[in-house]
């Protein structure tokens, strides 16, 4: 490789950070064809990544069977509206959190949740 090809390299590696210092959580993972509870919390906006492939996906804080995990949601997943939609009517109830019935079907590319409250 060229020196110029590999300056980006260089620099992510002198601006990237030591250590990550937010809270690790961990992700959620739903068992197929079981109907789990959720709490989903609202009291902050829900922070963002977007991969390589530039699938937008929301980071979406929850807790679950007592744990505090996160929710990692693309948001063109159909329950992301639902979920958007909850967290409005609970924000209008002054709310900072809602919970939620979720079942899951498929996996990988067929995964697919639905609401059932």
């Amino acid at each position: 490789m060229e020196e110029q090809n590999t300056n980006w390299i260089k620099e992510e590696q002198q601006t990237m950070p030591q250590s990550f210092n937010g809270v690790k959580l961990e992700s959620l993972k739903l068992e197929e064809n079981k109907q789990e509870t959720i709490q989903v919390d609202i009291s902050e906006p829900w922070e963002s990544w977007v991969s390589e492939d530039g699938i937008k996906k929301k980071i979406i804080p929850v807790v679950h069977n007592n744990i505090e995990k996160v929710f990692w949601l693309n948001t063109r997943n159909p329950i992301y509206r639902k979920l958007l939609d909850l967290a409005g009517d609970a924000a209008e109830r002054n709310e900072k959190s809602f919970v939620v019935k979720i079942l899951r079907t498929g996996q990988q590319k067929n995964t697919r949740y639905i609401i059932v409250n």
